[in-house]
């Protein structure tokens, strides 16, 4: 297909400030035009409302994807790489930032800082999943880029973690001691960085806040505790008919490649997502039934490598992999940072945020269910113990 009058193509290349800027603004009309336009909503009425929401943003976010590397899709299939690695080194930069907060995070259970948009632990993990756009955090410097650098260049282990959805502000988990008082589950890279700027001290401070909230949710209980056991004794609990619940519209790539087939009306689009889906279907015919999910993921990476990657003897030909595969992506990663560095700081000096607004996001942050009912356990608690109706405590 011919390609010469798609009208998004970068005059001069996608890292130009001035293209980005446009890349930015064309996201946001095509997420106006998701949410508003009266030709989706019978596609998106067959699905939970709570997930189109995210549907929408992220799909928004794989077109403008596609928008900038479209020469990849049709030039050798050289698509997923591109892509590949900017995800990669995107979520590696992001390392620096979610250390940057964990240190927050300490000091502020010690009640040794305050922060305007902290109200309760559990609000550190918030930000955590969102760190992009988290407001109070200071910007990263070169001094702190070059840090993660030496960091990959050691070729640390934990760099092979795409797909995998954990979180980096969990506090009991990272602080949690085996029997000979290590500290094995804090994320290396943390180790390395506080080596470096000496916050290894804060992992020792004390966790003031979370004895706090444990004495309001203690106060909550006991009350709900006595006023449901009342309850029982003069009203039976009401039988309330089952609403089935409506299928979730999934965020992942083969559900971008239905919606795409179905509502796409430009003729570029439907031939980019159809190269899109095709490269995920040689993707998972590749795999084999025999490896793991892990080792299929390193053995991915390496089919992917357009320079010789040389694995070393070893007893263990998995670790061997391991090694091989980190040295390789770890270079991959170094290659991309710089410019993932200056795309960051061209966002940040043109007060630009990658997805929500930081008001759309304070709203989310209320409204999440898991925080909206703790928090709203922790004010019952302090009026239970004769205490003001707010989190300042």
């Amino acid at each position: 297909m011919n390609f010469d009058n798609f009208k998004y193509k970068p005059e001069n290349g996608i890292f130009d400030r001035e293209y980005n800027l446009k890349m930015h603004q064309l996201k946001l009309e095509f997420i106006d035009d998701l949410t508003n336009n009266e030709r989706y909503k019978e596609f998106f009425s067959d699905f939970d409302p709570d997930t189109v929401r995210a549907f929408i943003l992220r799909y928004a976010d794989t077109k403008i994807n596609i928008i900038k590397h479209y020469r990849s899709l049709l030039i050798n299939d050289e698509h997923h790489k591109v892509l590949q690695y900017k995800e990669e080194t995107l979520e590696r930069f992001n390392m620096i930032l979610q250390k940057k907060l964990w240190d927050m995070q300490l000091l502020w259970r010690a009640e040794k800082i305050k922060i305007k948009d902290i109200e309760l632990c559990t609000d550190f993990e918030f930000w955590g999943h969102n760190i992009q756009s988290c407001p109070f955090l200071s910007e990263v410097t070169d001094e702190e880029l070059q840090v993660l650098k030496d960091y990959l260049k050691m070729n640390n282990r934990d760099i092979i973690s795409r797909h995998k959805e954990y979180s980096l502000q969990d506090y009991d988990s990272f602080l949690s001691k085996d029997d000979n008082d290590n500290y094995n589950l804090y994320p290396p890279f943390y180790s390395y960085y506080d080596g470096h700027f000496n916050t290894e001290h804060l992992k020792d401070l004390p966790d003031i806040r979370i004895e706090n909230e444990t004495q309001y949710l203690i106060a909550n209980s006991i009350k709900r505790n006595k006023e449901a056991a009342e309850a029982l004794k003069n009203n039976p609990i009401p039988q309330v008919p089952i609403i089935p619940a409506k299928e979730y519209l999934y965020n992942s790539r083969e559900c971008y490649y239905e919606y795409a087939m179905k509502n796409e009306k430009d003729k570029h689009f439907i031939e980019l997502f159809k190269l899109y889906n095709e490269d995920i279907k040689e993707m998972s015919s590749n795999k084999s039934e025999y490896e793991s999910e892990e080792i299929d993921e390193l053995i991915g990476f390496l089919k992917e490598a357009n320079v010789p990657v040389y694995m070393e003897i070893n007893d263990n030909w998995e670790e061997s992999l391991f090694d091989c595969t980190q040295q390789f992506l770890n270079e991959k990663i170094l290659e991309e940072l710089d410019t993932v560095f200056e795309e960051y700081k061209m966002l940040k000096e043109n007060n630009i945020t990658t997805g929500k607004s930081y008001n759309e996001l304070l709203v989310d942050l209320e409204n999440s269910s898991g925080r909206r009912i703790l928090g709203a356990a922790i004010l019952n608690g302090r009026e239970q113990l004769g205490e003001p109706r707010d989190f300042n405590f």
